[in-house]
């Protein structure tokens, strides 16, 4: 006998709350499905950047996932509380992007020169600058979050430590995309 599936969308906000800190993935689905638009519609107004927008729904999910057990009802509505998450999460996002506005940029232009020198050394220049281009392509096809820490560290010279600092973001996050762009750069320039 087949055990009758389970009507989530029945289900209060605070039960799905308790089955996703079983580790219920459906529990977490219908929860996402039930607020998506609120958190979206939230974080699209703060941010007014689409893509940004969706990347802090998600950001705001897996906290939800992770970090369900924080969670107070005496403290407020399980939708408040959800809410100020992605709240939080888009003030930290502004924060951010000021910070980036004032951190030095080098103009790609002072990343290439002429080269200078005998054939060995013009040869040993023009594969260097390929390689440039090469890298510079990957980069253009990592996500922005993952770019902009490869970014920071290879190009503006900052550990992981000070860039986790610059972003307002747990060193782990840091890592973490630093890790993931650098494979993906490694497929993107295998040839």
């Amino acid at each position: 006998m087949k055990p009758t599936p389970r009507d989530y969308t029945q289900l209060s906000d605070e039960e799905l709350l308790g089955s996703i800190l079983r580790k219920d993935r459906e529990a977490l689905s219908a929860l996402y499905d039930r607020f998506v638009r609120q958190v979206f519609s939230l974080s699209l107004r703060m941010v007014e950047n689409q893509s940004l927008a969706e990347e802090i729904v998600q950001d705001v999910f897996m906290t939800v996932w992770s970090r369900g057990g924080s969670y107070k009802n005496d403290r407020g509505s399980f939708s408040s509380w959800l809410m100020s998450i992605a709240h939080n999460r888009c003030i930290d996002e502004l924060r951010r992007r000021r910070r980036r506005a004032k951190l030095p940029t080098v103009p790609i232009d002072d990343l290439t020169h002429e080269p200078k020198g005998n054939a060995e050394e013009v040869t040993d220049e023009v594969f260097a600058k390929l390689d440039r281009e090469s890298i510079f392509q990957a980069m253009s096809k990592l996500p922005p979050a993952q770019r902009q820490v490869i970014t920071m560290a290879y190009f503006q010279g900052l550990t992981q430590s000070e860039i986790s600092n610059v972003l307002s973001t747990p060193l782990g996050t840091i890592k973490t995309r630093m890790r993931l762009g650098l494979h993906k750069m490694r497929d993107l320039l295998v040839v």
